[in-house]
C-alpha cells in the first residue's frame, strides 16, 4: 500500500505541470489577448513605423493572433530583457528575430522556425553543384566579412581547390553568378529570399538552387512551463506556413 501512495503521489506530482500548462493557456484564452514582447530595432523583422509596430514580425504575430483567436497587445522589452519579461510574465512571448538560446532553455522554450536568416549556397539550375560537399574545384563569391563569407573559409578549408573570391556586397556576387565568372555563391540569407529562395530549408528559382549552410532559425519564445501555449503556438505557425501566410509576410517585407 506505502508503495502505491508513492507511486500514486509521484504520478500526481508529474502532472501537475501540465495542468499548469493548461491553466495558464485557458486563462490567456478568456482573457482574449496575447501579450507580446518586442524589440522594434530588427528591420526589416520589428521596427516602429508611421502605423506603430511594423515588420515581417509584426504581422506574422497578427496572424498569429487570428489563428489561436486572441488579440495581439506588443510591449516593448529590448534585446536584453526579453526573457525577465517572460519569466516576469509581462508578456506570454517574444518575437523579434529570436534565436534559440541554448542559455535559457531552463527558462524559455522555442517555438519551430518561421524563417531562416543564414545564408545559402546559390548555383545555377544546370550546375553539378548541390551542397557543400560539391565545390571541390569551384569558384565561389562572397560579400568580403560577412557571415556567408566566413561559412565559405570554412569550406575552403575542407574543399580541395575550391576558389573563394571575395566582392563588396552580395550584389556584385550574383552579377558575377550570372555572368558565369563564378560557380557558386554564397549570400545573406535576406538576400536569397529577395532572389526568390524558400524562407526555410531548401529549394529553387528560376535561375538558382538554394542551399540552407549555416542554418540561423528565427523562433518564437514562450516560458519553459508554458508547454501548452507553444504547442498552440507551433501548431498556428504549421497552418501559417501550409496555407501561405508566412511566405507572403516575407515577400511582403524582404524585397
Amino acid at each position: 500500500m506505502a508503495a502505491l501512495a508513492l507511486l500514486s503521489g509521484a504520478a500526481v506530482l508529474a502532472l501537475l505541470p501540465i495542468y499548469a500548462a493548461q491553466r495558464n493557456w485557458r486563462d490567456i484564452r478568456a482573457r482574449g489577448v496575447l501579450l507580446v514582447g518586442i524589440d522594434a530595432s530588427w528591420q526589416p523583422f520589428s521596427f516602429f513605423g508611421a502605423s506603430g509596430w511594423e515588420g515581417f514580425d509584426a504581422d506574422l504575430t497578427d496572424a498569429l493572433g487570428t489563428q489561436l483567436g486572441l488579440k495581439v497587445q506588443s510591449f516593448p522589452v529590448g534585446f536584453d530583457s526579453r526573457y525577465d519579461a517572460l519569466k516576469t510574465g509581462l508578456v506570454d512571448l517574444a518575437i523579434s528575430a529570436v534565436v534559440v538560446d541554448p542559455t535559457q532553455t531552463q527558462d524559455a522554450a522555442f517555438s519551430r522556425a518561421y524563417f531562416d536568416a543564414g545564408p545559402r549556397l546559390l548555383a545555377p539550375l544546370a550546375s553539378r553543384i548541390r551542397g557543400p560537399a560539391d565545390l571541390n574545384g569551384a569558384r565561389v563569391g562572397v560579400s568580403l566579412g560577412s557571415a556567408a563569407d566566413r561559412s565559405a573559409r570554412f569550406w575552403e578549408r575542407r574543399s580541395a581547390a575550391l576558389v573563394r573570391s571575395a566582392f563588396a556586397d552580395d550584389a556584385d556576387v550574383i552579377t558575377q553568378l550570372r555572368a558565369g565568372a563564378l560557380d557558386a555563391a554564397m549570400i545573406d540569407g535576406l538576400e536569397a529570399v529577395r532572389l526568390g529562395c524558400p524562407i526555410t530549408g531548401q529549394g529553387q528559382t528560376a535561375e538558382w538552387r538554394c542551399v540552407a549552410i549555416s542554418p540561423n532559425p528565427y523562433v518564437i519564445a514562450v516560458r519553459a512551463s508554458d508547454t501548452a501555449l507553444l504547442d498552440a503556438v507551433n501548431k498556428a505557425l504549421d497552418a501559417l506556413a501550409a496555407d501561405g501566410t508566412v511566405a507572403h509576410i516575407a515577400r511582403t517585407w524582404i524585397k
